[in-house]
């Protein structure tokens, strides 16, 4: 026996969707603006990172 399934999506659904994954990205983005030392940090060596501090 078959089955049939109906779905309906309104535009207010696809706006949320597109508001997800703006706000994701943008989100992500700031994180990324305010954590890169701390990143960076971690996939650099420490002599490198030593001698910039000297520099700056």
């Amino acid at each position: 026996m078959r089955s049939i399934t109906l779905a309906y999506l309104d535009p207010g659904t696809g706006s949320l969707l597109l508001q997800l994954l703006v706000g994701g990205f943008a989100g992500a983005l700031a994180f990324l603006r305010f954590r890169w030392r701390s990143i960076k940090a971690k996939f650099t060596r420490a002599d490198e990172h030593e001698e910039q501090e000297i520099h700056a």
